[in-house]
Formats: structure tokens, C-alpha cells, sequence
């Protein structure tokens, strides 16, 4: 069955940089317990997951 990218609701600009200045990608600090690396690094997931589609929803409106 094929994805609809459609489907996922229109991101902003504002959204993005929001998100990216809260939750920047960055190395584990060495004093984090596992859970906290994972942690961390589920949250950082999801905003390259967004960023990602934030990209692929502009080159739809670019016509590229």
C-alpha cells in the first residue's frame, strides 16, 4: 500500500525553528543514565522525522 505524503498536516516555518531551538541536536552528556540517552534521543527522532517532512512538504510547493 503506498503513503499518501499528503496526508500530514502543513508545517511552518515558525513550527520548525521552535522545535529545533528546544530540542537541538546534541551529543549524551556523559553523566545521563541510559533512559535519559534514550530519551533524548526518541525526542530528537521525532524532530528530524518533522524536519524531514517539513522539507519534502516545500519542494511539493516548489514544484521540484
Amino acid at each position: 500500500m503506498a503513503k499518501n505524503k499528503t496526508a500530514f498536516p502543513t508545517l511552518s516555518d515558525d513550527l520548525i525553528n521552535e522545535l529545533n531551538e528546544r530540542w537541538p541536536e546534541k551529543c549524551a552528556d556523559i553523566q545521563w543514565d541510559a533512559k535519559m540517552v534514550w530519551y533524548n534521543a526518541g525526542q530528537r527522532s521525532v524532530i528530524r522525522f518533522l524536519n524531514h517532512t517539513f522539507k519534502e512538504q516545500r519542494e511539493i510547493q516548489l514544484g521540484k
